[in-house]
């Protein structure tokens, strides 16, 4: 079996502001509801259905996307090109 992929061989450290967050990310997914949402919201992403997964993502209180709202880098669930999706804002009619 080939890998065609480069094996990150870095050890990234975290402070500890940032492993509390990780924790916290972790505290909300481990409600297997909060886990399904994020799932579906991914799954509407990957889709192509922006709209969708924002309003599945607006289901979320902020404290909750506050805790889901970690870097790729940092241990987050979200990927950047998902969190690039939730973020861009709707383009309005002029």
């Amino acid at each position: 079996m080939s890998w065609d992929g480069e094996v990150e061989t870095e050890v990234k450290r975290l402070t500890l502001a940032q492993e509390r967050r990780v924790l916290r990310m972790v505290e909300v997914l481990r409600d297997p509801i909060n886990m399904q949402q994020i799932t579906h919201v991914k799954e509407s992403i990957q889709a192509g259905q922006i709209e969708d997964a924002k309003a599945l993502w607006s289901e979320f209180t902020d404290e909750e996307q506050q805790a889901l709202w970690v870097a790729p880098s940092k241990g987050g669930i979200l990927t950047t090109r998902e969190r690039e999706a939730l973020h861009h804002k709707r383009k309005t009619a002029a």
